[in-house]
Parts: structure tokens; sequence; C-alpha cells
């Protein structure tokens, strides 16, 4: 079974990312916050992250450099509850509020694997 991590600080996010992605056959690692959520990465080395870009802690470009410094090859795809003003050096981006039937990043997560 393929192996995807999510971090984030909500943990109704968290619950709603584990029944999805688990329905669609994947394990599913989950992490609070950005420590924990690499100490996981650290351990299990997923080929995909999705994670949060708000939260205490350490911010999202922090958890991308480590991330990608341990496993390069690792896909992360951050998603965010807050509107996104500005342009942010990640892809793809997708908000929290889409609706999974129309939750576009199948493909993103695949290509991960």
């Amino acid at each position: 079974m393929k192996k995807i991590l999510v971090i984030d600080d909500e943990t109704a996010t968290l619950q709603m990312m584990k029944l999805f992605l688990g329905a669609c056959g994947y394990k599913v690692l989950t992490a609070e916050n950005a420590e924990s959520g690499l100490e996981i990465f650290e351990k299990e080395l997923p080929p995909i992250v999705l994670t949060d870009i708000k939260m205490p802690g350490r911010d999202v470009f922090s958890i991308l450099k480590t991330i990608k410094a341990i496993r390069p090859e690792t896909e992360v795809m951050v998603v965010t509850g807050h509107p996104v003003k500005s342009f942010f050096p990640v892809h793809p981006f997708f908000p929290k509020s889409l609706p999974f039937s129309e939750f576009s990043s199948t493909k993103f997560i695949k290509k991960g694997l």
C-alpha cells in the first residue's frame, strides 16, 4: 500500500483527508504539527506529503526545505484554508474548501507514487 503523509493542525482536516485518501487505497499517515510531521517523514519516507501552509511553529518553506533535503524526489502538495493572495513557489496549491468531487489532485498524487 502506498503511503501519503498529511500535516495539518486541524483535526477535522486530518480526519477528512485520512478517510478520503484511505478510500482511494492509500496508507495515510497524519501529523498535527510540523515537528511531528517531519519525525514521521524521516521514519516512513512517504513519496507524497500534503501540508497546510499556515500552522503554528515552522512555516511551510521550512517544512519543504527539510523534506527536500532528506528525500528530494518527494512530491509536496500545499493545501490551505486561507486566501492565497500572492504566488508561492510550490505547485500545486489546493484550497481546503475544494469539494472532493472536484479534487483534481489524484493525478498529482499518482505522479508521486
